[in-house]
């Protein structure tokens, strides 16, 4: 019986050592699955943009299609209004910044992160970075709602 301890100390670091396995192999799948995410996401804010369009609103509000690899630009501009989001891909972290107000020097600004996930089967979820409930965006559609809403709010009001 004396041995009983050393055998639950083996049990432990082998269950520890899967664990790390695991854990690696999560992030190496998000590592590699996060380029596709985040077309996804842009797409999905694409098409949400050029549904606006199709139905004669928000005609100001444009994808700036030129944009480095892994970045992603949304902007509305009226008179002296502006909106603008921002995204970039950084690993698996996507980083937005929301821009609001009126003149370009005198914007507020609402950054955050998003964070993309995997199982070990390699499915994907997203998350808002720091969310303490473990909540995942549903899809594509309920990232670029977030996303595109505090715009829409500022252009609205």
């Amino acid at each position: 019986m004396s041995g009983d301890w050393a055998m639950k100390y083996i049990d432990t670091h082998k269950q520890r050592q899967q664990e790390q396995k695991n854990r690696q192999r999560r992030a190496d799948l998000a590592a590699t699955g996060a380029p596709s995410v985040f077309q996804k996401i842009t797409d999905r804010i694409r098409l949400d943009i050029q549904t606006f369009h199709n139905a004669g609103a928000l005609l100001d509000l444009k994808v700036i299609e030129e944009t480095p690899e892994g970045e992603f630009r949304v902007v509305w501009s009226v008179n002296s209004w502006v909106a603008a989001l921002d995204l970039k891909l950084n690993i698996v972290l996507i980083q937005y910044e929301q821009a609001l107000g009126k003149e370009a020097r005198s914007l507020d600004f609402k950054r955050g992160t998003l964070r993309i996930c995997s199982d070990l089967d390699g499915i994907m979820k997203v998350y808002r970075n720091g969310d303490k409930n473990g909540n995942a965006f549903v899809d594509e559609t309920e990232i670029s709602e977030f996303l595109l809403q505090p715009l829409l709010d500022h252009i609205d009001g």
